[in-house]
């Protein structure tokens, strides 16, 4: 284990770097790893968006089959996922509703 990740991680400081910062609820912690992993893999954000909106159209077609799934009996396709607008902001980059849906 990192000595920084040790550093945030540890139960035994008094202060709790989440709340310093104001972050910790999903819609905040997320897009962080998901950014911090694009760049590690040196992807520009135009491709790790489409790979990711492809990715969450594949869940999408999987979860329409589950009666639990936010979106049961129907998918969203790629182009729906991946295309931001009115009725899918970018609430918190790089994430749209669409992909917090999916996380579900």
């Amino acid at each position: 284990m990192s000595s920084l990740w040790q550093t945030l991680s540890s139960t035994d400081s008094c202060e709790d770097l989440g709340a310093i910062h104001r972050i910790g609820a999903p819609i905040h912690v997320y897009p962080l790893y998901e950014n911090a992993f694009r760049a590690h893999r040196g992807q520009t954000p135009k491709a790790n968006h489409q790979e990711s909106a492809k990715l969450y159209a594949e869940f999408s077609e999987v979860a329409k089959n589950n009666e639990y799934a936010w979106n049961y009996g129907s998918s969203s396709s790629e182009e729906e996922i991946g295309t931001v607008g009115k009725r899918n902001r970018m609430i918190c980059h790089p994430c749209t509703p669409s992909f917090f849906l999916l996380w579900e």
